[in-house]
């Protein structure tokens, strides 16, 4: 996923000849922490901050004298340098322009967010299995034959590196809410499981009688 695919179009553009209080109103109306500051031509001039704007002792002083000569993305830059540069800098929107340096639009925090609930499959219905293992045992592909043993597809997966950096956690959605026969098949390979999220079929079986109850109290 690159930056021009990602663009927030919620998010307010400034313009220099603004004053310090027009931008800490229109900051505080939208709650972004930051917003981009653009010329009359539109090209991107910089960045103005909350906290900025809250310890001037200057409110008519313009966004001209107050932006910050903050880097823009290019409308290519991937999603994981995209991520890197929000840790870096501490913002919740990141400016787009294009070669020129016009401003293309903004990212914010809401949009990447949204972009990774539907692209990993967050929305989907399905069960969740985290597993620990050695950093070098890793093998998403004798982990993918397992679960599709058990007629089941990973929808997606993801690693977290422990503090010893020897053992990594592997965190996997699959597309099956009933996750029992998966499972005794992780431990029949000697798996080390950490956590499941599911439903079994019991638990399901339970839901129902529990519903058709309250349908039937309701009556």
């Amino acid at each position: 996923m690159f930056a021009h695919l990602l663009l927030d179009v919620s998010v307010p553009v400034l313009k220099v000849f603004q004053t310090a209080d027009d931008a800490l109103q229109t900051v505080q109306e939208t709650f972004f922490r930051n917003l981009p500051v653009s010329d009359e031509p539109g090209k991107y001039v910089g960045m103005v901050r909350e906290d900025i704007l809250l310890e001037t002792s200057h409110p008519d002083a313009l966004l001209e004298q107050l932006a910050e000569p903050i880097t823009a993305l290019k409308p290519d830059t991937h999603l994981f340098d995209i991520l890197k540069e929000f840790t870096q800098n501490g913002l919740t929107v990141l400016p787009v322009t294009d070669e020129s340096g016009l401003l293309l639009g903004c990212i914010s925090h809401e949009s990447v967010i949204q972009h990774l609930t539907r692209e990993s499959a967050v929305a989907e219905p399905g069960g969740i299995i985290v597993l620990e293992m050695k950093a070098l045992d890793y093998s998403l592909a004798e982990i993918a034959r397992i679960v599709e043993s058990n007629n089941a597809v990973v929808l997606h997966s993801y690693i977290t590196p422990r503090q010893d950096r020897e053992k990594i956690l592997v965190t996997l959605k699959l597309n099956k809410i009933d996750l029992k026969e998966v499972i005794a098949t992780f431990e029949r390979f000697e798996y080390q499981i950490v956590a499941v999220f599911h439903i079994s079929e019991y638990e399901e079986g339970l839901k129902e009688r529990y519903d058709s109850l309250m349908m039937y109290l309701d009556v």
